[in-house]
C-alpha cells in the first residue's frame, strides 16, 4: 500500500500554490482510505475509527492468546477485563 511520500512525488513541481493544496488534501485523504476504507467515519475528535478485525471494538481470540503467549495469563486476563469494561464482545 503505497504510504503519503508515494502521492507526494506524483505532484508536479511547477503547480501553482491553490493546485499544489489541493493535491497534498488529496493524497492525505487517499492514504487515509488505504488505511481505513472507503467511507470511514470519524469521531469527535476528527480521528478515524477502526472497525476492521483486530480493532478495539472487534477483537478476536488471536489478540489475547499473543497476549497469554507473551506476557502470561494475568496480563491476558487483565486484557480480556479491560475490554468488556470498553464494551467489546469477548
Amino acid at each position: 500500500m503505497p504510504c503519503l511520500e508515494y502521492y507526494l512525488e506524483k505532484i508536479p513541481v511547477n503547480a501553482p500554490p491553490a493546485v499544489r493544496e489541493r493535491m497534498i488534501e488529496k493524497a492525505k485523504r487517499k492514504v487515509e482510505e488505504d488505511t481505513f476504507g472507503v467511507g470511514f467515519q470519524r469521531d469527535r475528535h476528527g480521528k478515524p475509527i477502526e472497525r476492521g478485525i483486530g480493532s478495539p471494538g472487534n477483537l478476536t481470540e488471536n489478540h489475547f492468546a499473543a497476549i497469554q503467549k507473551y506476557e502470561g495469563k494475568s496480563a491476558s486476563d487483565r486484557a480480556r477485563a479491560a475490554a468488556r469494561k470498553a464494551g467489546a464482545d469477548v
